[in-house]
């Protein structure tokens, strides 16, 4: 019986000016968020994740 190998994970590269990751989850979160107080509403999914990374990049230190 042979041992299976395991493939190293890569580390995820990101195109440049493409948001990392934790960005990502961290917009998704607060546009989930903004759903929720405005009463779980359908149909405003824009403008909850426009103003998710709004606030998300605003709070973001300088690179």
């Amino acid at each position: 019986m042979s041992l299976l190998k395991r493939k190293k994970t890569q580390p995820v590269s990101t195109k440049p000016g493409s948001p990392p990751a934790d960005l990502h989850r961290w917009i998704a979160k607060r546009a989930y968020e903004l759903f929720e107080e405005n009463g779980c509403v359908d149909g405003n999914d824009m403008d909850h994740w426009l103003e998710a990374e709004r606030e998300v990049r605003e709070h973001q230190p300088a690179a």
